[in-house]
């Protein structure tokens, strides 16, 4: 059986162009930063073009988050750091394994209690 954790691993790879380094090509319209949080772990992307200082703070950021199939605890600081640098849209939206906004994917049953 395969997990939400893998599931959405699988879903990034198809959705997004990424660089050998790992990080989101910018040419495939893909948001600045990707965070994933299942029961199973978190993983989380970022854009190639993401300033450095945005990088490291939504990466302390994200490395606190702990496996749930909550939204993360540190959602409305990733999204102070996130609109520091550029303006987000927030678009909510649920993929029965995901809930989305426009700058940052939110992954892994969110919400359902499951």
């Amino acid at each position: 059986m395969t997990s939400d954790l893998e599931r959405v691993k699988a879903h990034l790879e198809r959705t997004w162009a990424h660089t050998p380094a790992g990080r989101l090509v910018t040419t495939t319209n893909a948001p600045r930063f990707v965070f994933a949080r299942t029961r199973q772990g978190c993983i989380w992307r970022f854009r190639e073009d993401l300033n450095g200082q945005t990088l490291r703070d939504l990466a302390r950021l994200a490395g606190r988050e702990l496996p749930s199939n909550e939204l993360p605890e540190r959602l409305e600081p990733m999204r102070r750091v996130l609109g520091a640098e550029a303006p987000t849209v927030e678009a909510l939206r649920d993929e029965g394994h995901a809930t989305a906004f426009a700058e940052i994917y939110l992954f892994g049953g969110v919400g359902s209690g499951s």
